[in-house]
């Protein structure tokens, strides 16, 4: 069974999954979700929850609405009578049948071979957000303030988090620390193949780099602290923008 491990980040952890990870954000006694995983993964999370005697659930964040993160948004809402989260051009996808997939011809492209299939095999019940989240929203949580970052290009209504108080990044898939496809830890953004727009997406990045995050705990791949400015400003330049 998978367990909750801690992170350099005070109050939060994660829990490491097939495709992604969740991070719970807790004081011990309530906590928040940030994305949810695979739909089959659910009893997975369960579990790590019980072991650590976490139940009463704050509130879910959605970093965004791909199949490895909101895949069990609908249940853990429901599970727990917890409200829902995610930026307003996200919602289409989460609350609707809207789908990833291009339109037109760009439908029958390995792009959209990929996202169908996706979401096929992993498909997201769609739920009703309990609200929308802003550019510069800030969330109290058990684990201290954040504020919303909206960092589009991997999706419309990507987000990510970001702590002051220590610098702590919550980066969703803005920023990942394990390189696509090529199964090594490092700095990278997601491949092209994934995102809505990635010239957005080398935006987002930079725009997260001028926050001088300390902790960087990334969607795909583990937290990153040593150096982490200075290592992200020198990949930041590698990007063509």
């Amino acid at each position: 069974m998978q367990a909750l491990i801690p992170t350099p980040a005070s109050g939060v952890w994660r829990l490491r999954l097939a495709w992604t990870q969740v991070y719970v954000l807790t004081d011990g006694r309530q906590f928040m979700l940030v994305d949810t995983g695979l739909c089959y993964e659910r009893h997975q999370l369960q579990a790590a929850l019980k072991e650590r005697h976490l139940s009463r659930c704050a509130g879910i964040l959605l970093t965004h609405g791909h199949c490895d993160h909101a895949g069990n948004a609908a249940w853990a809402k429901s599970q727990w009578n917890a409200p829902c989260f995610a930026h307003k051009n996200e919602a289409p996808f989460l609350e609707t049948r809207r789908t990833y997939v291009p339109k037109g011809r760009r439908a029958c492209s390995l792009k959209g071979v990929m996202f169908a299939g996706g979401e096929w095999v992993y498909p997201v019940q769609r739920l009703k957000l309990d609200g929308y989240l802003q550019d510069g929203d800030e969330i109290e949580t058990p684990a201290g303030l954040w504020r919303v970052f909206h960092t589009p290009g991997h999706t419309p209504g990507h987000i990510s988090l970001f702590r002051e108080a220590d610098g702590a990044l919550l980066s969703g898939d803005a920023l990942l620390n394990t390189i696509p496809f090529q199964q090594r830890i490092g700095l990278s953004i997601p491949a092209p193949l994934f995102n809505s727009y990635t010239p957005q997406v080398f935006q987002s990045a930079r725009r997260l780099a001028t926050l001088q995050p300390r902790i960087l705990l990334p969607g795909h791949g583990p937290p990153m602290e040593s150096q982490l400015t200075a290592c992200l400003w020198n990949y930041i330049r590698t990007l063509r923008f």
